[in-house]
């Protein structure tokens, strides 16, 4: 019978494995998770920011962090790793707010209950 991976199973987890749930577990993972969130925020938010709501809070809060990341320079991960935690919390409000209201229809009328 061809071998299909199960009897690799049997030896026990991988190291790649492993180092996978070392990571979910750790104590860095909800920052790492919340700057992911914020660096795919940001780019959506730099291809997008001519179709979001120009007034408000949240979208000059949006504006301002997008006009501050040099993309030719640093990656959106490297820009939000950079970022003080108390800014990258506001951003992350901030983006989620404003990507609900570029949205704008009934499929996120649930997310911005929650908002």
């Amino acid at each position: 019978m061809p071998d299909i991976g199960i009897g690799k199973t049997s030896r026990g987890p991988s190291a790649r494995t492993l180092e996978a749930l070392a990571e979910l577990g750790g104590a860095g993972f909800e920052d790492a998770m919340r700057r992911d969130a914020a660096a795919r925020l940001l780019v959506l938010a730099r291809r997008h920011l001519i179709d979001g709501p120009r007034a408000g809070a949240d979208a000059a809060l949006v504006r301002r962090t997008v006009a501050g990341w040099d993309a030719a320079a640093t990656t959106a991960a490297e820009h939000v790793e950079a970022m003080p935690v108390t800014a990258l919390e506001a951003f992350l409000a901030a983006a989620r707010r404003w990507a609900l209201a570029v949205a704008g229809n009934d499929a996120a009328e649930p997310l911005r209950q929650a908002a």
